[in-house]
């Protein structure tokens, strides 16, 4: 029987010490422990976090278990908290420091995921952010060579955001898959919502949705928020999306940029592909045409998924000169509006627009119409954006 106090590892991480007895491999008692420390043991030991001699997914405890196998278990420990989001941030990034400490580039690599895009309360330093994981990439992709799932979630993480590697979604959710396979929330959580916008791979909104369900059903806060945010209302629009998207304007979302201006130009709706500025939208930035009254924006693939028309004057632009979706004109107000597409899914003022908005939902897109806030309070622009990918019918 090997007695582990974990005290050293967990005692200022707002834990109390903790006491595990293991024999044959069984963890069959363990006393003075809080609640959500307890819950965090049981979901590792469930999951195969913490194993008994296979030396995947964390690392053993045992009685004869290395200072640095116990530094991946702390590690491992600390990305649950992370995705159950259930413990102080500052706490978490305790253990992720502790991990790094005592030698599990996994520790390294996760501190290096959190400043790149200053999550989990740490500032955003990119310069850093590369720097920490360069110095522990070929470790950490030996560690998920051989099955380690931490490091496969991370080596997923790092191909998804171009973390000192070249970014690529394809080897992104090829790790991600292997992660979440074996119970990893985050992987998981991360590998539904490229499927929900097709990087890497088609869209697949249905296998999202279903990857959401698994990892909050465990518990994680981000997956339970993905599951309201990419929600099936339950409602059939596909006649009002068929009708939306005889708009031309409409017809460019899913199209690569390239693709989606010639057939705008082809439409008439574009003069040309010179823009007068740019906005960062997302991953990706908005293109603005005022000559033409066209906006078009772009994610982090050069996919169309935001497009706008707007009226005299709105954003420096002229008249956008094509139809407006479902009938409606410029001349339009908010009661005209809601006597042909009835009560909005949300309204309200819109402050980057300086307008009164409306928002339709209409299957995996927003259709939205604003109206001026000053003066005759008619339309001011449209826009029609997605929640979610789709592969859309090839144009006739």
């Amino acid at each position: 029987m090997a007695r582990i106090n974990s005290s050293h590892f967990f005692g200022q991480f707002s834990c109390t010490t903790l006491i595990l007895d293991v024999e044959l491999g069984n963890i069959f008692m363990i006393r003075k422990i809080n609640y959500n420390l307890f819950t965090v043991l049981l979901f590792l030991i469930t999951a195969n976090a913490i194993s008994f001699g296979d030396g995947k997914g964390a690392c053993p405890i045992s009685g004869t278990t290395s200072s640095a196998e116990l530094a991946q278990s702390i590690c491992a420990m600390a990305a649950i908290h992370y995705s159950l989001n259930d413990i102080p941030e500052s706490d978490i990034i305790k253990m992720f420091n502790q991990a790094e400490n005592d030698g599990d580039p996994c520790g390294t690599m996760w501190l290096a995921r959190l400043y790149f895009k200053g999550r989990c309360s740490l500032p955003k330093r990119t310069d850093q952010a590369i720097e920490m994981a360069s110095s522990c990439m070929e470790k950490v992709l030996s560690l998920a060579e051989n099955g380690h799932r931490e490091a496969q979630f991370l080596m997923g993480s790092a191909y998804q955001e171009g973390l000192a590697i070249e970014r690529d979604f394809t080897k992104a959710i090829k790790w991600y898959e292997l992660a979440s396979v074996s119970g990893h929330l985050t992987a998981t959580n991360n590998l539904g919502y490229m499927l929900a916008w097709g990087r890497g791979t088609d869209p697949n909104i249905e296998k999202a949705r279903r990857l959401f369900k698994i990892s909050a059903e465990k518990g994680a806060k981000t997956s339970a928020n993905n599951l309201k945010r990419y929600r099936d209302d339950g409602r059939d629009d596909k006649e009002r999306l068929a009708s939306l998207r005889k708009v031309s304007l409409v017809q460019v979302l899913g199209m690569q940029k390239e693709q989606g201006f010639n057939f705008l130009i082809k439409k008439g709706l574009l003069s040309n592909k010179k823009y007068t500025r740019t906005k960062p939208y997302g991953s990706g930035f908005k293109y603005y045409f005022p000559t033409d009254g066209i906006v078009i924006g772009f994610d982090i693939n050069n996919r169309i998924v935001i497009v706008e028309g707007h009226a005299q004057g709105s954003s420096d632009s002229t008249q956008y000169r094509g139809k407006i979706p479902f009938g409606l004109n410029w001349n339009d107000s908010k009661s005209s509006t809601s006597k042909i597409l009835g009560r909005p899914d949300d309204s309200g003022f819109v402050r980057s627009d300086n307008a009164k908005g409306m928002a339709y939902r209409i299957e995996n897109v927003f259709f939205s119409i604003m109206f001026s806030y000053d003066g005759d309070k008619k339309v001011k622009l449209w826009r029609v954006y997605e929640k979610w990918a789709e592969k859309y019918p090839d144009l006739n």
